[in-house]
């Protein structure tokens, strides 16, 4: 039985290593490959990770790591701001100010600045 525990938790490490953390991920961007980095954020932000989804909606935004998509990345910008990320709530906030992704919706726009400012 004790071989059997200690095998357990040996295979949940090795499963635990094989998910991104958020570290791998920014080590990824900053060595600029932008691919990797953008699928390793893509696995935390699903998981609920705001500075992942922040992350995600940059990529989308800047179009590093995957083709420029801003839907997407206000898809990803609105869920990290949910969540209370001042930079994803200032950048829905220029989203919906230019009319990226969304329609243009000036009070959104102050709404989504005042939230990213307090």
């Amino acid at each position: 039985m004790k071989k059997l525990f200690l095998l357990l938790l040996l295979s949940l490490g090795f499963i635990g290593s094989a998910f991104a953390d958020i570290n791998d991920a920014e080590d990824a961007y900053e060595s600029g490959d932008y691919k990797t980095a953008f699928q390793e954020f893509l696995v935390l932000a699903r998981k609920g990770d705001s500075l992942a989804q922040s992350w995600v909606g940059y990529l989308y935004d800047h179009g590093q790591g995957i083709a420029e998509n801003d839907t997407q990345a206000v898809h990803w910008y609105k869920k990290a701001a949910d969540q209370g990320s001042a930079y994803s709530q200032n950048a829905l906030g220029l989203m919906y100010e230019m009319g990226h992704g969304i329609p243009k919706n000036y009070t959104q726009a102050v709404h989504w600045y005042r939230k990213a400012a307090n």
